[in-house]
């Protein structure tokens, strides 16, 4: 392991050892944190430490949602929805993009029930992940054929 790799693991250890504090963190409080993970991401991306960055981002989640139980929905514009549909072997949950109004209201979603991540470099591929991974813990799986125009989606209660 490169001295790198063990600044950025103790980064990880020192500041989230026990990711639990997070949740009772204020908005205020989270915000520096996920900043700092997010640089400490970009940092590592830079230096071609990829796994690194994805435990960077994982803290980062840590943050956001911190901050995102504060502020009951991100309004408005696209983002992702786990669905469930039915599969040759039973039914699976998958990720589609799902487009919001200002008041939360579903106005569209991706014609394809099952979207993959993509980026045009490494650090965007890793970005799309995170937040593929942020939406699939923060909202209820629907089923993708009951998706309507001017629905509301759950977020998965705490």
């Amino acid at each position: 392991m490169s001295n790198t790799d063990t600044k950025f693991i103790s980064l990880f250890d020192v500041s989230f050892g026990d990711p639990s504090p997070i949740d009772i963190l204020s908005a205020d409080q989270a915000t520096p944190r996920l900043v700092d993970a997010i640089t400490d991401a970009q940092s590592a991306i830079h230096q071609g430490l990829h796994g690194v960055a994805i435990l960077c981002l994982e803290r980062a989640m840590f943050a956001l949602k911190a901050i995102n139980r504060q502020n009951p929905f991100r309004e408005g514009g696209w983002r992702y929805q786990p669905v469930c549909r039915d599969d040759p072997g039973g039914q699976v949950i998958t990720l589609c993009e799902v487009y919001l109004d200002a008041d939360g209201r579903l106005e569209g979603w991706t014609e394809n029930p099952a979207i993959t991540p993509q980026g045009g470099t490494i650090a965007d591929l890793i970005g799309d992940l995170f937040y593929m991974q942020m939406d699939a813990t923060e909202w209820v799986p629907v089923s993708f054929d009951a998706l309507s125009s001017g629905m509301h989606l759950e977020r998965v209660s705490e």
